[in-house]
């Protein structure tokens, strides 16, 4: 079988993956795929059907909800710990210029997209001023690992992937500065007699048949401190694992009902447009006759039964479109666009709002889990590849997204709980971050001392204030935040 040859899991989820794509690249995207999405009316011709995509609205509930998930976890920046000598990968962890936050902000975007993404440690294979020789890391999207393999390992005592097969485009130079020939390749990686290859496949344009289509044009043997590597370099990040296993996307269903809705968009502008505008009818004219419309213009008819009017929209008419318009948007709203959904009137408990939030909150914390083990996991590789121990990286995400504002009720609680020693400062400092109220990068401990060399102290103050003084203790932190 050729090096193009695609995991049956990756041919049965790749139309799910384009739907999320199409739909995650908004209105162009969508229209630019015409009737995959929005089918020809009986009896259109193409100019119809053009004016009939033109009128309808895409609704941009699936990558706003995205964005808004990405934000409420990248809303404070992850952390990332390596030795000293290679803080600098965090700076720019691919060699193009791209910082660890932004790489990390990207691998979860991907996954909360499409469920399914790709991170791999890799080498230059020579040095330069402009492309150190140090290890950088590469983002593989799911369209673009289109084969893998795992089998047991009794070195490791579990199965362990031992091929992945990665789609990738280059531009090679063809002289002129302004302009390059793209190449498409694939990068095979392989765990042979436990040492990593990798071969680097190209199209073979003079060969007559598929068999010899594709030729290796290189092979690689990474090496470590001049020993081969062990074990492929590579991650898979799904929505709740780290498997080679193809899982659903996390808002597919979100997917599907914003094309629903765009369906119903497109009928409802269709029909307004023919039923919105009036339209004049005469009786009693000659067929040839020529009438304008307009200030100046009159209609004359020799014909004294002559009649004229127009033709207006009356009755229900549109109004199931809009209904179902309306509907498909609040359902939109429950299935994860939040920020799409009309507030409720009145004012909610605060506990009401946290449970309303926490079944969407399992599934982007589910996300949070895969993708900071994974980052961890590939940061340790970069460490490890660049001579130090892998266990030495650590990466944490930010995990609340719920909205976590504290009440001045509970501000002053927590402090009246502090003062009398109920909780100790840890505890209430730690109440204070959930709240969103603390600095940022700053533990108990250094705000702790900040305190002590403002010439204040929480343990010589503990028990005595007063509970006028802890309100206004409480109003000053509600304050601060």
């Amino acid at each position: 079988m050729p090096i193009d040859t695609t995991h049956k899991d990756f041919n049965a989820n790749a139309g799910k993956w384009e739907r999320c794509r199409d739909v995650a690249g908004g209105t162009d995207s969508i229209k630019a795929k015409t009737i995959k999405y929005l089918p020809m009316l009986s009896g259109q011709d193409a100019l119809e059907y053009d004016a009939y995509i033109k009128r309808a609205e895409f609704y941009g509930a699936f990558s706003r909800t995205v964005q808004g998930v990405g934000g409420a976890v990248f809303r404070r920046a992850p952390t990332v710990e390596v030795p000293e000598q290679y803080v600098d990968y965090t700076d720019d962890i691919t060699l193009t210029g791209i910082p660890f936050n932004v790489f990390a902000r990207n691998v979860f975007d991907e996954v909360m997209t499409v469920g399914r993404v790709g991170v791999y440690a890799e080498m230059p294979v020579d040095g330069s001023a402009d492309l150190p020789l140090r290890p950088y890391a590469v983002m593989v999207t799911a369209e673009n690992i289109t084969n893998w393999r795992s089998s047991w390992s009794p070195i490791f005592g579990r199965y362990i992937l031992d091929m992945v097969i990665i789609k990738e485009s280059i531009t090679e130079s063809t002289g002129d500065p302004y302009e390059g020939n793209d190449v498409k390749q694939y990068r095979e990686m392989l765990l042979i007699d436990g040492n990593v290859v990798v071969n680097i496949w190209r199209e073979n344009k003079q060969a007559t048949n598929n068999k010899g289509k594709w030729t290796v044009q290189k092979t690689i043997e990474p090496m470590r401190l001049g020993q081969p590597l062990d074990r492929l370099p590579f991650q898979f990040i799904n929505v709740t694992d780290l498997t080679p296993n193809v899982q659903k996307p996390p808002l597919l269903d979100l997917v599907d009902a914003n094309l629903s809705h765009y369906l119903t968009s497109a009928d409802l502008e269709h029909g307004r447009h023919y039923c919105g505008l009036p339209t004049a009818w005469v009786a009693g004219f000659p067929r040839e006759t020529e009438l304008r419309v307009g200030a100046n213009v009159a209609w004359v008819s020799d014909d004294p039964a002559a009649k004229v009017g127009m033709l207006e929209f009356t009755g229900q008419g549109l109004g199931p479109l809009e209904n179902a318009a309306e509907h498909k948007e609040k359902r939109m709203a429950v299935l994860g666009a939040r920020m799409l959904e009309s507030q409720p009137r009145g004012i909610e408990a605060a506990d009401t709002v946290r449970l309303r939030q926490a079944g969407e909150a399992a599934t982007i914390q589910g996300v949070i889990n895969a993708t900071e083990f994974a980052l961890e996991r590939l940061m340790g590789w970069l460490v490890y590849w660049g001579g130090g121990d892998a266990d030495d990286a650590i990466v944490e995400l930010n995990r609340d997204v719920i909205d976590t504002t504290a009440s001045p009720q509970e501000l002053t609680a927590w402090t009246q709980a502090l003062q009398s020693g109920a909780i100790s400062y840890d505890t209430y400092y730690y109440l204070l971050q959930r709240a969103d109220i603390t600095r940022p990068h700053i533990d108990a401990e250094e705000e702790k001392e900040g305190i002590n060399n403002d010439g204040g102290g929480i343990e010589q103050n503990r028990g005595t204030t007063s509970a006028a003084d802890n309100n206004e203790i409480a109003a000053a932190v509600a304050d601060a935040g």
